[in-house]
Formats: C-alpha cells, structure tokens, sequence
C-alpha cells in the first residue's frame, strides 16, 4: 500500500516557523507465508476425527508504524477435533488446538460439545469452548514517530510499544435447539449464549520516552479490563414452495463491562429478513433487509452511531456449459435511507454494480 504526503505545522501550531513541515510515510508491505496440512480419518465405528499442523511467517515493513525496518511475525499450530456417536442420540465432539506465536508464548484452545437428537427432527446441544484472539504487531510494536524533517526534533508520537500487553481470552457457553419440519419446510436454529473476556485490550494515552515536543505523552496498549457478553440469537428459514425462501435472523445482546466503552460497543439488537425466488431455473432474485440498532465504537471516546437500516436487492443468472460454470449478477445496494455508517458523519450512497463469477 502506498500512502504518503507532507504536512505543515503551521497549520497545526500557528507560531511554527513556516519552513517546518513532515513527511508522512504510511506506505506498507506485508508478505504472508501459510503452510498446512492435514489428516482426516475413522479410527471405529461411529468416530470421525481430523488432525493437523501449521506454520505462518508474516514480514511486514511498515518504518513509520513500527520505527523499524522489518518485522517478523511468526506462529505454529497443533490441532485435533474427535466426533463420536456414542448412540443413536448422542452425538460428541471434543478439540483442541495448541498454538505459539510471536508474542503470546503457547495458548491451548479446548472446546467440548454434546448434541441429543430428541426425536425426528429436533436437536438440543449444549457447549463449553476457550479461545484467545492473539496480538496484533501494531498492538505490540506500533512506534509511530513524526520529526519535522529541517531540525530532525520529535514533534508527535502517537503510539508506543506495549511490552505488557497479553493476548485475549474467551471463554463460551452456549445452549442451542435445532428444529427441521420437513411438513411444514421450515428449518430453525436458536441459540443462548454467554462469552467472558479477560484481559480485554484497551489503549491510553501515557508519558512517553522521548518526550515529543508539541505533546509528552503516547498512546500504549493494556489488557486490564474484563467484559460479559450475553445473548441470544434466533435464524430461521421457511420455504412455502420449492422455488421461495423466506429468511428471519435476531440477536439480542447484552455487554457489562468493567470498560464503560465496551458495553456499547455492539448494538444490542439487529435483525436481518430475507426473501429469495427463483422464477426459472437459472434465475434468482432476492432481497434483504438489515436492522441494526445504536452502538458506539470501542476505543472512540465520543463516537457513536445511531440505528441504521439497508436494504440490498439482487438478481443473477447462472449458465452451465461442458468446460465451466458461471453467473452473472447485478446488484442494488442501500436501496432505503442514507444512514451513517461507522461514523455519524459518514454514510453510504445508493449503489449498483453487476458481477461475474466462473468456476472451471
């Protein structure tokens, strides 16, 4: 990515002499290798299970982010998932993942989980799982330094390494209720959910070494709050005929935090309709329309933004001959009102635009 250009500090502090000036160099490179592999097998009747291995390498040079000239970032995974039908009814399945990286040291991931099939057509499950979101390199390493380009003096720094930043931990639990009606052609999923973070990763602004001279302090990363996420989520799908789809998807959700920005940081209700028909064959025609209510961004102090609705219509055609397949499509985004969209000033337009997908 290429992103560079000068700034005058005149325009920022008045009493600058008017030769000062900085060059703002945000151009960035990230190279990502990614290797994988692996085995999937029955070990006995009734048992599946997969297994497997993996190493990422990623060099990013970005030296106005990071005040260095590369950075390496590297990580290695274990994993292994065991299904078992353990009766007719009961259906288990147990993973885990170990895996390290650069900057988190070794996290294991577990997840357990039980499914009942009641009767014909009607599933209850019940799971318990731990995951951790890893660091980023900006939230680790970030340097970001601003010199006036004459005097070489330091005039901003707005952000700074944070060596004490720990990884994300999730914990989840989650009851759920699975119904396919195949008389009444209606499939339905809902789930009650609760998720623990600890650890959860907040930033400030703290002193810095060395001190800038237009402002001493930088922002740095901790990771000293906490946060509840409780919920629950409904999706259901009805076909009244073999050519219509009639969607409803709900999420309710509640966040208590001990980072009063965290509980508003997802909306606490949206919901999402649609409905699908194809005409002929190779015709298809759908329309969705999203809810979302009010939520403000974490990490922004003062940013919030209002409920928004979208509604998107689509119709595509798809063909099919010996050698390939295909489809073509045209698109109607944010048919409705102009809401704003990540922030309250900002709002996206009525667009339109076709597509053309092939597989071979």
């Amino acid at each position: 990515m290429r992103d560079d250009f000068r700034v005058q500090v005149s325009d920022l502090v008045p009493i600058a002499p008017p030769s000062w000036h900085v060059d703002v160099d945000y151009r960035n490179r990230i190279l990502r290798s990614d290797v994988e592999v692996e085995h999937t097998f029955s070990p006995g009747p009734g048992v599946r299970m997969v297994w497997g291995m993996g190493y990422r390498n990623d060099q990013l040079r970005a030296f106005q982010i990071f005040n260095k000239d590369r950075i390496h970032y590297r990580s290695g995974r274990l994993f292994a998932n065991l299904e078992w039908r353990a009766t007719p009814q009961w259906l288990l399945n147990a993973g885990l993942m170990s895996e390290r990286g650069s900057y988190s040291g070794t996290l294991v991931a577990p997840r357990l989980a039980a499914n009942y099939h009641l009767r014909e057509g009607h599933t209850v499950r019940a799971a318990i799982a731990r995951s951790y979101r890893r660091l980023t390199p900006f939230e680790h390493e970030a340097d970001m330094r601003f010199h006036e380009v004459n005097t070489g003096i330091l005039l901003l720094r707005t952000a700074q390494p944070s060596p004490d930043v720990k990884p994300e931990r999730i914990t989840v639990r989650e009851l759920g209720y699975h119904a396919e009606l195949a008389r009444e052609r209606v499939n339905m999923d809902v789930r009650l959910f609760e998720e623990r973070i600890d650890r959860l990763i907040d930033r400030d602004n703290v002193p810095s070494d060395p001190a800038p001279l237009l402002d001493p302090r930088a922002q740095q990363y901790f990771s000293d709050d906490r946060a509840r996420i409780r919920g629950i989520e409904l999706a259901t799908m009805w076909r009244p005929s073999a050519t219509t789809w009639l969607g409803l998807n709900l999420t309710r959700l509640k966040i208590d935090s001990t980072n009063s920005r965290a509980e508003r940081s997802a909306p606490r209700a949206s919901a999402s309709l649609f409905a699908a028909w194809s005409p002929a064959p190779q015709w298809h025609l759908s329309l969705a329309h999203h809810h979302v209510g009010t939520m403000g961004w974490f990490l922004r102090k003062s940013q919030s933004v209002a409920h928004r609705k979208r509604t998107d219509a689509r119709l595509a055609r798809s063909f099919a001959t010996p050698e390939l397949r295909g489809e073509f499509a045209l698109v109607l985004a944010n048919l409705g009102r102009r809401d704003p969209d990540f922030r309250p000033a900002l709002s996206t337009p009525r667009q339109a635009y076709v597509s053309m997908a092939l597989e071979f």
